[in-house]
């Protein structure tokens, strides 16, 4: 089913994109989530996907996982709304404020994102003039993922970008995204 922005917030844990999660990281998850209000499910990020399989052959320090955030629209089809966190994210609110906050403030956007402190107008290869997201903490629409998927992750392919996913995505987005504040992602504070 669908989600909609008034349910939005419930349904926040509701999926967790797996790109190869051991049993027990996957049971640490679980029991960060109130079971009794929550379901949190896994959804596997297929290893023979050829689409990912195109990106990993075309260098070897790229790997699946870095890539798979494009395809969160895919391996989602059914839903509305994601809410991407890297792995190396500390949350430290409840994210169902920054769920309600992004539902109610996107507006026309593909993306909320906060802006990338180290690079406010992204790296030079990117040649634009648009503000530049940190791709760390990421809402999106993903209808508008799942639209641009394929056509990014061929630009992904065809490009060698200094900060891979976050580049594409900015590259995609740099007109259609909202900025979130930066208490959502403190960069370089650690």
């Amino acid at each position: 089913s669908t989600q909609s922005r008034s349910s939005a917030a419930s349904d926040v844990y509701k999926r967790q994109v797996d790109c190869g999660l051991e049993c027990e990281t996957r049971a640490k998850l679980s029991d960060c989530v109130d079971s009794s209000v929550h379901h949190l499910s896994f959804v596997e990020c297929p290893a023979d996907d050829d689409k990912l399989a195109r990106v990993q052959g075309c260098d070897d320090y790229i790997s699946k996982t870095t890539f798979a955030k494009l395809l969160v629209g895919d391996l989602l089809p059914h839903e509305e709304f994601g809410l991407i966190l890297d792995c190396d994210t500390l949350v430290r609110q409840d994210v169902c404020e920054l769920w309600s906050l992004c539902c109610s403030s996107i507006g026309e956007c593909a993306v909320a994102a906060v802006l990338d402190i180290g690079l406010p107008r992204g790296p030079p290869q990117l040649a634009h003039d648009a503000a530049y997201f940190n791709a760390g903490v990421l809402f999106c629409k993903l209808a508008q993922l799942r639209e641009h998927s394929a056509h990014m992750l061929k630009k992904a392919i065809e490009k060698r970008y200094e900060h891979l996913e976050q580049d594409v995505l900015n590259e995609q987005f740099r007109l259609s995204w909202h900025q979130l504040p930066l208490v959502w992602n403190a960069q370089g504070v650690g």
